[in-house]
């Protein structure tokens, strides 16, 4: 089932998960300062300041993230906040098909040309991670979640591997450095018999 809200001000029960993508907004940041600007397609692998693991995925290289935070237009995001089910609740296989279409995903990156960081982190409980897509436009997001592979995670992937999923998008004001702005939060529920999703728009 499929339910719209309208908007309403965004929750302090949600803003941990804020944090989490500030953490590792920071933590690209720095990394940017110190390492050599690249202008190709790079996966790197790093941690954050606290020693969680964390990938660097820019799918035209640095450089052009660089140029874009240099101009501070406003950028786009898509955060992805997933809770997994308890060990007795996961099929044999679920883990190793997590991980192949997530590779797949970040092989697909170079044909989306809009999307210009992708960056996965451990979350604070040591068993989940998040993600943070950093995108130059809004209508990126919509390409980036509609496309097959995506699909394809949500709709068969994650509802063997997730209880809950938050997934928030929104605007970096003045760049990857700005505010960061959430708009929109869709919401899945995969603990219930029938599976619920739901979508809340945000003020600003």
């Amino acid at each position: 089932m499929d339910r719209q809200q309208d908007k309403k001000e965004f929750p302090v029960a949600f803003s941990s998960d804020i944090d989490f993508l500030k953490e590792v907004r920071t933590a690209v940041l720095e990394n940017l300062k110190c390492s050599p600007i690249t202008s190709t397609s790079e996966v790197s692998y790093g941690r954050l300041p606290d020693q969680r693991p964390m990938r660097r995925v820019f799918p035209r290289g640095r450089e052009h993230l660089i140029s874009l935070m240099s101009k501070r237009d406003t950028l786009y995001f898509v955060g992805f906040i997933g809770f997994t089910k308890d060990a007795d609740e996961l099929d044999e296989n679920i883990k190793e098909d997590i991980w192949n279409i997530d590779n797949k995903l970040v092989e697909q990156l170079s044909g989306h040309s809009n999307i210009v960081g992708y960056f996965s982190a451990e979350r604070l409980d040591g068993h989940n991670w998040g993600n943070l897509v950093v995108c130059k436009s809004s209508d990126a997001i919509n390409e980036w979640m509609t496309s097959k592979t995506h699909t394809t995670a949500i709709t068969q992937l994650s509802p063997r591997y997730y209880s809950l999923v938050r997934i928030h998008s929104g605007h970096l004001q003045d760049g990857l450095c700005g505010e960061v702005g959430v708009l929109k939060t869709i919401f899945l529920d995969y603990g219930t018999p029938q599976p619920t999703r739901s979508v809340v728009y945000w003020d600003t």
